[in-house]
């Protein structure tokens, strides 16, 4: 069953704008860091995320595994139903959240990535009794990982936004060139994801705030995007005329595949 790609754009176009915070962007380096005292906490306070860093620090995805360790419903009322119907240690199946696919060329896999507007809502929501309900099937080690940072994130107002039908085009692109600069991380995943991210806050035209100087130096080389170092990390400034510029010249050459962000049935 599909939902309302353009709907779920705006919806996070609006999360982006919303709140006393800064249209910043934070990666999951830092957040970690700030969780751990690293970071002073006034500077993620009231940021914002990426879908995919949501997924690295709620540990959706098992890396030993090399699946997904968990699924998030959505719409989250879904809970609900699936706590009533679905037997006791029986987590969501992806049937029930929404996924995003991904054809990154020839020569690449097909990926579909799930749960991206699923763990924006769970975020923004602040629905701590549907994670726990998520997550009760998992080891007390993950689960406990899982719970901390999704407190932190709620205990100090950073939102989150969904990567959606919107950013493909972008991930197409940035992923081929990066490929072509750059050997990909170990973790398949790890690369996606930071590629995930750059895209989403590109699409939103607001800072990233990151740690990671490969990321750092691909988009500073590629977008021509200004790049400020502060004390603990740097930020690349996509809010910048001439990143935007770029931007929109590289967006115009690309023929957008058919896919579109669905519900699976």
């Amino acid at each position: 069953m599909e939902f309302d790609s353009d709907a779920v754009d705006q919806n996070a176009e609006g999360v982006a704008d919303q709140g006393s915070g800064k249209r910043e962007f934070l990666d999951t380096q830092i957040i970690s860091y700030a969780l751990k005292g690293k970071i002073d906490v006034p500077a993620v306070e009231g940021r914002l995320i990426a879908s995919a860093t949501a997924h690295e620090l709620l540990r959706t995805w098992d890396k030993e595994e090399g699946d997904v360790a968990y699924y998030i419903p959505v719409p989250s009322i879904r809970i609900r139903e699936l706590a009533s119907s679905r037997p006791k240690h029986h987590p969501p199946r992806k049937q029930s959240t929404d996924l995003l696919p991904l054809y990154l060329g020839e020569n690449e896999l097909s990926v579909v990535e799930y749960g991206h507007l699923a763990i924006s809502l769970l975020i923004n929501s602040q629905e701590v009794d549907l994670l726990l309900y998520c997550t009760r099937h998992l080891d007390k080690h993950r689960r406990d990982v899982a719970l901390r940072y999704f407190e932190f994130l709620t205990q100090h107002s950073i939102r989150c936004i969904a990567a959606t039908s919107k950013v493909v085009p972008d991930v197409v692109e940035l992923f081929r060139k990066f490929r072509a600069r750059f050997s990909p991380k170990g973790d398949f995943r790890n690369t996606l994801n930071d590629i995930l991210v750059l895209a989403t806050a590109l699409n939103v035209g607001a800072p990233l705030l990151t740690r990671d100087g490969v990321l750092n130096r691909f988009a500073s080389e590629y977008y021509g995007t200004p790049l400020i170092a502060m004390a603990d990390y740097v930020k690349i400034d996509f809010g910048h005329t001439s990143a935007r510029r770029r931007i929109s010249r590289d967006s115009k050459g690309y023929i957008n595949r058919p896919w579109r962000s669905k519900l699976i049935e």
